[in-house]
C-alpha cells in the first residue's frame, strides 16, 4: 500500500499526524510532499511503512519523530539536514540502513 500525505504547514503538524498513521497497520511506502522543510518531532512515530523518501528540503528531523517505526528497514538522510533530533530512531528495530550525505 502507499500513501501520500498532505502538507498542511508546520504549524499544523499535529493534523498531518493524525492522517500520516492513523489506523494504519500495513504501509509500505509513504511519499511526503516535496515542500516539506521540516520533520517535527513524533511525526511519524508508530507509524507502519518499510521506506521513506525525506524530501530534499527537509533541513530538520525531530525528536522522535520515527521512533518505534518497527517496520521501518532503510532511509536517505538529505544534505539539507542539519540536525537530527534526540532518539529520532529510537526503537527502529529493523532498520538496516542509513544513507548519510557526503558533507
Amino acid at each position: 500500500m502507499r500513501r501520500f500525505l498532505p502538507y498542511y504547514g508546520k504549524h499544523k503538524a499535529a493534523i498531518a499526524k493524525d492522517l500520516a498513521c492513523a489506523g494504519l497497520t500495513c504501509l509500505a511506502e509513504l511519499t511526503l510532499p516535496m515542500m516539506l522543510n521540516e520533520i517535527t518531532p513524533e511525526l511519524f512515530a508508530g507509524c507502519p511503512f518499510e521506506e521513506l523518501e525525506i524530501p530534499s528540503r527537509v533541513t530538520s528531523i525531530g525528536d522522535q519523530a520515527f521512533m518505534a517505526c518497527t517496520s521501518l528497514t532503510s532511509i536517505e538522510i538529505p544534505g539539507r539536514v542539519t540536525s537530527i533530533g534526540d532518539n529520532a530512531f529510537f526503537c527502529c528495530v529493523s532498520l538496516e540502513e542509513v544513507e548519510l550525505p557526503d558533507s
